[in-house]
């Protein structure tokens, strides 16, 4: 990971015009957490659900590709039609990819959007929190 990290790195720097600080990459960082959080408990709340690891597998397998091609990782939302973006631009993986997207443009950062996916993250960790208290209650595990 740190390896990635770093050809990131250099190619973001490579490719952008400004040079973007270390303080910019801790950012990014930061702004990440609430994403990560999200996504294992998204991972989680499948596990729990289902007790058929195959499903699991490639029910993950196609939620990270939707991730990666359907919530403005490659192409901003904004080149999308008007109505996919309106309805994807409030997820919390949307909301993280666009402040990180201006972060590289050395634009100024929506702090409201953070506000909003560390809300979203913090409810799926209460919805996950109650799914395994409820699955070891009843001790199926």
């Amino acid at each position: 990971a740190v390896l990635s990290l770093i050809v990131s790195m250099i190619i973001i720097n490579s490719l952008n015009q400004d040079f973007i600080g270390i303080i910019n990459y801790l950012l990014i960082i930061f702004l990440f957490i609430p994403s990560i959080i999200t996504i294992s408990n998204f991972s989680i709340i499948l596990c729990l659900v289902s007790n058929n690891k195959i499903y699991n597998n490639i029910f993950n397998l196609l939620f990270f590709i939707t991730i990666s091609f359907g919530l403005g990782s490659f192409f901003p939302l904004k080149y999308y039609p008007a109505s996919y973006h309106t309805i994807v631009q409030y997820f919390p993986i949307s909301l993280i990819i666009t402040n990180v997207q201006r972060i590289i443009s050395s634009e100024a950062i929506y702090f409201s959007l953070f506000i909003l996916s560390v809300i979203y993250s913090f409810i799926f960790t209460i919805i996950t929190m109650f799914l395994l208290q409820n699955k070891i209650k009843n001790k199926q595990f």
